[in-house]
């Protein structure tokens, strides 16, 4: 999608528009789910091996944070 903003500048506002239809769009199933939850349901680990639903909201929130900051610009991937 880079690419294409470089290259056709006017279809920028709409991919734009894409990504945050669907951002939205995720980020709204993803707090309904959430909100569905107890917090020791959302702690709750199913073995040892595993873990919480709240772990693995903080390793999304991370990731999403270091791949869209500035990435009409760089790779997304962050030191």
């Amino acid at each position: 999608s880079v690419f294409l903003i470089k290259i056709y500048p006017k279809k920028n506002i709409a991919i734009q528009e894409n990504i945050k239809k669907e951002f939205f769009h995720y980020k709204a199933l993803g707090d309904r789910t959430i909100e569905q939850l107890d917090d020791k349901e959302l702690n709750l680990k199913s073995s040892s091996e595993s873990i919480c639903i709240s772990q693995i909201v903080k390793h999304v929130n991370g990731n999403m944070l270091s791949r869209w900051t500035d990435f009409l610009n760089s790779d997304g991937e962050k030191n």
